[in-house]
């Protein structure tokens, strides 16, 4: 990948992205997001970035832009299971709990067997809003 005189390979980017997550789970939530942001504009046809921003927006109670975040997110991935996961917590801790609900049986439903599912359909269980 070539960023002006910046060229980073897949393996540098992945790292980046791993320190966001590290530093969010440091709750050190404006450096997290601003290695998410920076991730986000280098790997513009990943959702990744963007989840990994949604989640640090969720830690910090900001929950409607983290349900705008992961809607940016599936606007670049439109069948990821991951940023749907997120989008469904962020909704229903954004108490919008009819559409929190759609979000994450539509996870539930896409791979019965995938670890998303399993957090779906768990997430739904513990919220008493699923079936």
């Amino acid at each position: 990948m070539n960023t002006g005189n910046l060229q980073l390979t897949s393996e540098g980017l992945r790292v980046l992205l791993e320190t966001g997550f590290v530093l969010r789970e440091a709750s050190r939530f404006e450096d997290a997001e601003a290695v998410f942001i920076g991730c986000a504009e280098l790997m513009t046809d990943s959702e990744v970035p963007l989840v990994g921003l949604a989640t640090v927006y969720l830690q910090k109670g900001d929950f409607q832009r983290a349900v705008d975040t992961c809607r940016e997110a599936l606007g670049k991935e439109d069948s990821s299971a991951y940023a749907r996961l997120h989008l469904g917590e962020a909704l229903l801790f954004n108490n919008q709990l009819a559409e929190a609900r759609k979000e994450l049986e539509r996870v539930a439903a896409a791979d019965s067997n995938s670890t998303y599912a399993e957090t779906a359909l768990r997430i739904l269980r513990v919220a008493g809003i699923g079936e």
